[in-house]
This record gives C-alpha cells, sequence and structure tokens, in this order.
C-alpha cells in the first residue's frame, strides 16, 4: 500500500481588515525615492534658500548641504500617508 502525499500546506487566506500590501510596497518605494533624492538647501553661513531636490550624490553646488527638516517633513507625510492609504483601501472581506 502506497503511503499518502504529502499534503501541500493550506493556502494563505486574508484577514478581515488586513492592510492593503500593494499601497505599503507604494509606500516604501517612495520613501527610497525620497532618500535618494533629498532636498537640498544653501550652507549655514549663507541666507536660507531651497535649491531643488537632486540625487544624494550630486549636489546642486558643491557647498550645498541636504536639508534635515524638509527631508524630515516629507519622510513622515510619505509614511503617515501610506500607512493611511492602506488602511483606508484595506481589503475587506
Amino acid at each position: 500500500m502506497d503511503p499518502p502525499p504529502p499534503s501541500s500546506p493550506p493556502p494563505v487566506k486574508s484577514q478581515q481588515g488586513q492592510l492593503n500590501v500593494e499601497v505599503l510596497y507604494g509606500m516604501v518605494a517612495l520613501l527610497a525615492l525620497a532618500i535618494l533624492f533629498p532636498p537640498w538647501e544653501t550652507p549655514p553661513s549663507q541666507p536660507p534658500e531651497f535649491l531643488g531636490m537632486h540625487f544624494i550624490l550630486s549636489p546642486p553646488t558643491p557647498d550645498a548641504v541636504m536639508s534635515r527638516l524638509l527631508l524630515t517633513i516629507e519622510l513622515v507625510t510619505i509614511a503617515i500617508a501610506g500607512l493611511y492609504g492602506s488602511f483606508l483601501f484595506r481589503k475587506k472581506l
């Protein structure tokens, strides 16, 4: 008598009210882009001026500094919007 074939694991079912994973993936991608293209500003020795969003390894001017305040605001806003969007578009069964 042959032994029964090994049973496969049961399919994973999403639980009721589970957050939308696709929106969370989008949030992570936007956070990565925000880190790769941060906001730049003039150095502290000059009057404050926004220099734009440029790649992290190529600042707009040699003495430009990354704006930590603007970067923090940007990252927190993206994270809150991503979590809220994931909750808003959660899978309802």
